[in-house]
């Protein structure tokens, strides 16, 4: 019972935190450590695997409705059908270069592309370009070319323009959508998704056909079937990244402990592995804030848990790791003296 109540008093007390570590055996320690790094990950995770592919179209849909619809119309008049079997997308490469793509865009790229027209100058402008890409290795020039365009300054020298305008680019495998915001130019979310999700003979013809929902409704539906796969790998991938992180830091932490009672006047009497115990019941409480406020802040969910901590560590270095609070641990001091005499001047 009095070790349940010293981990309670460790949530707010700091000197609650260097008892529980010098005094306690490490299994009191170690699992704290655990229980708060996978607490510190919980927003982060819930985030990753709860979004979906949809996302960044679901409150705007940044002019692709209309240019998704007339995608599709386009490829039905050509007669071409997009299926996917065993988690590839067949398509016929002959009919759609002669039929749907068409048009090129700034680097040359075979696309189709959408235009719309301006509301106040009535000039027409790209909105969604659509490539088709057999291979799933889409090479670094490639993709390149078709986020930046080649063109020339005022002075003539050739140089590159970001795009403006929304891209989706399918492969056998693979299915990527960047979605732009026209009215600003730039790139406001990223899909990159697979067809494993999706049952054998479906087509994308289907998506606009489909009489249950818009066709806009039934292209959102296909982005988040498309971001299934990875949606859990994402999650994984980007949880045990963190992981990795939130437990580095804490063993930093305890490392930094040691280092900060080093020397002639501090309370060297602290072993390596002590500190890092110190660091370990220091940990839940920075977790549990993390938790909360990680939902409330969602946008900086990954960076809350290590400032939460090095502020409580550093905070506990000041406060109770100096010279002139040694009598706080007579226990420890096993006859070594501490000089707590300030230094005489010259």
């Amino acid at each position: 019972m009095k070790k349940f109540k010293l981990f309670l008093k460790s949530l707010i007390s700091n000197h609650a935190c260097v008892e529980g570590g010098r005094r306690l055996a490490w299994y009191f320690a170690v699992p704290m450590f655990i229980v708060a790094v996978v607490l510190s990950l919980v927003p982060a995770f819930v985030q990753t695997i709860t979004r979906q592919g949809d996302s960044i179209v679901s409150s705007n849909t940044y002019e692709m409705n209309v240019a998704s619809e007339r995608f599709l119309e386009k490829v039905n008049d050509a007669g071409l059908i997009l299926k996917v079997n065993d988690g590839i997308l067949e398509v016929d490469e002959k009919k759609w270069e002669e039929s749907v793509a068409t048009d090129k865009d700034g680097s040359g790229n075979a696309c189709y592309i959408h235009m719309h027209a301006d509301a106040s100058s009535g000039k027409e402008f790209p909105d969604l370009g659509v490539y088709y890409r057999r291979s799933s290795l889409v090479d670094e020039d490639y993709y390149s070319s078709i986020t930046s365009f080649p063109a020339k300054d005022e002075e003539g020298k050739d140089v590159k323009i970001g795009r403006t305008y929304s891209f989706v680019l399918f492969t056998e495998k693979t299915v990527i959508i960047y979605v732009y915001s026209v009215a600003k130019g730039a790139a406001v979310g990223t899909v990159y998704g697979d067809f494993k999700s999706f049952e054998n003979g479906y087509t994308l013809n289907s998506i606009l056909t489909d009489n249950h929902a818009t066709t806009w409704d039934n292209w959102k539906l296909f982005y988040r079937r498309a971001y299934d796969n990875n949606r859990v790998k994402t999650a994984w991938q980007t949880t045990g990244i963190l992981a990795a992180i939130n437990a580095g830091i804490t063993i930093f932490m305890g490392l930094m402990l040691w280092v900060l009672t080093r020397g002639k006047n501090n309370l060297n009497w602290f072993t390596l592995w002590e500190t890092q115990k110190i660091a370990y019941w220091a940990t839940v409480s920075p977790a549990i804030l993390a938790v909360g406020l990680g939902f409330l802040l969602a946008q900086f969910a990954q960076v809350i848990f290590p400032l939460l901590l090095g502020v409580r560590v550093m905070w506990l270095s000041m406060k109770l790791l100096r010279p002139e609070n040694a009598d706080l641990y007579p226990s420890l001091k096993k006859n070594k003296v501490v000089d707590v005499k300030p230094l005489k001047s010259k």
